[in-house]
Parts: C-alpha cells; structure tokens; sequence
C-alpha cells in the first residue's frame, strides 16, 4: 500500500469530523489540529527521515503562514489557520499550494452563493470585516451593532476540507 493511501484513509475520517464542527459550531477543536500537525511530523519521520520532516515542517509552515495572514487580515478564523498548518504537515510542501489553490476556489464559490442568498447580509459582513482591519483589531467590539451571527459567516474549514479531498484524489 502507499502511502497516499493510508494518508488518505487517515485525513478523509478527520476532515468529515472538521467539517461538521465547523458547520456546527463555527470552530475547530485544537485536539484534532495539533493532532495532525504532530501525527504529519512523526508520519513524514518514519517513512521519509530528515527530509520528510523538512517537507512536513514547510507545509505546516507555508500553509499556516498563508491563512494567518488572512486570520490578522480578518477575514478568518484561527481555526483555520491551524487547520491548514496540520494539513500541510500532513500532506507536505509540494502538495500544500494546490490544497490552498482547490480552497480558494471552493471558498470563492461558497461566497457568491451566500451573496446570491442574501447580499445585503454579505455588504454588512464586508463592513465589520473592513472596520476591523483598519482599527486592526484581534477582535471585533464588544457593541452590539458589531456582532457578526453564525448565519453572516462562511464555514471556511469546509472549503479546506473540500479542498484538501480534490487534491489527494487527483493525481
């Protein structure tokens, strides 16, 4: 067996329980993203030594370090972040850049289908989410006016989800 195929029988089950949480809830439990960042690092080890570790290390890094510049931009969450950081760990350098490219995409198209929704819930989104970048501020204050429910936000760990999937299956 290779071992894209006992990765991939591995990462599906896990990104099945991220996805519900982030649908759900709107989070992403720190047990299940440092969980893969560790299991990436050790799984890269055994089968590739040193050099895995290094490739294992450059996706946590190259995709943790993408999403959390959009995290200090404002326009996602933490969870995210370390989502993308343990699939990178998980899959490596060299496939991190086409998980991050297939989220995008997926992510792109979840946005136009929410502004085709409700566009004006998606203009007041914008707002919170521009406000907060020029203040920048971790998070958004504590008025009333400026709380952004459940239904305003996108469930972003489902297009990194989506995203990582399209990427172990193509070839």
């Amino acid at each position: 067996m290779s071992f894209k195929f006992l990765l991939s029988v591995f990462i599906v089950p896990v990104l099945i329980v991220v996805a519900y949480f982030d649908y759900k809830w709107r989070r992403i439990p720190n047990f299940i993203t440092f969980s893969m960042i560790i299991t990436g690092f050790i799984l890269h080890i055994i089968v590739w030594g040193w050099s895995g570790f290094q490739s294992s290390l450059v996706g946590c890094l190259i995709g943790g370090g993408i999403f959390f510049i959009l995290y200090w931009l404002g326009g996602m969450g933490a969870g995210d972040v370390k989502l993308v950081g343990g699939i990178g760990a998980l899959l490596g350098a060299d496939k991190i850049i086409p998980v991050i490219l297939s989220a995008c995409f997926i992510g792109g198209l979840m946005a136009i289908i929410k502004i085709i929704k409700s566009p004006s819930r998606v203009n007041v989104e914008m707002g919170h989410v521009v406000k907060k970048w020029f203040r920048k501020e971790k998070s958004i204050t504590n008025n009333p006016e400026d709380v952004i429910s459940r239904n305003e936000t996108i469930p972003y760990g489902i297009a990194i989800v989506i995203g990582t999937i399209i990427t172990l299956f193509l070839p």
